[in-house]
């Protein structure tokens, strides 16, 4: 692989892959980063708990665009997962799942309030969910 992207799950450290070496790109100053998604260099979503980037506020979802970081408001967040750069999947604390189509951040129904911490979707119309207590979520 030529591109790849990792985390110190826990801490504010975000690793960029390049094909031939890893590179610290970027370190968050405040918070736990539990999950990492991208598309590109220009299109990178950050999750966790209370993260913060150098000079913003804290927050659980920050989104790069290759030159700003914009963030938004979901309770914590363990895992993000995406089809694409317009359908992005978020889950987090007490079942709680959002989503982002290109335009807006969604807060979606769940079925259940227990802590959701994987989320995968096979494209935009399906997709699963897990996470404590034997919690099974399917969307379609």
């Amino acid at each position: 692989p030529s591109d790849g992207w990792a985390i110190s799950w826990g801490a504010g450290e975000v690793f960029h892959y390049n094909g031939f070496s890893w590179a610290l790109v970027y370190d968050f100053t405040y918070g736990e980063i539990h999950s990492v998604w991208a598309t590109n260099n220009s299109n990178l979503w950050v999750a966790g708990n209370e993260i913060c980037p150098p000079g913003k506020g804290r927050n659980d979802v920050w989104h790069w665009n290759g030159s700003t970081w914009a963030s938004y408001n979901a309770t914590i967040i363990y895992d993000v997962e995406g089809t694409s750069g317009t359908d992005v999947w978020f889950a987090g604390h007490y079942g709680q799942i959002y989503h982002w189509n290109g335009i807006e951040f969604s807060k979606m129904n769940s079925t259940t309030t227990e802590d959701i911490m994987k989320i995968y979707f096979i494209d935009s119309s399906d997709g699963w969910a897990v996470g404590d207590g034997g919690v099974i979520l399917r969307y379609h």
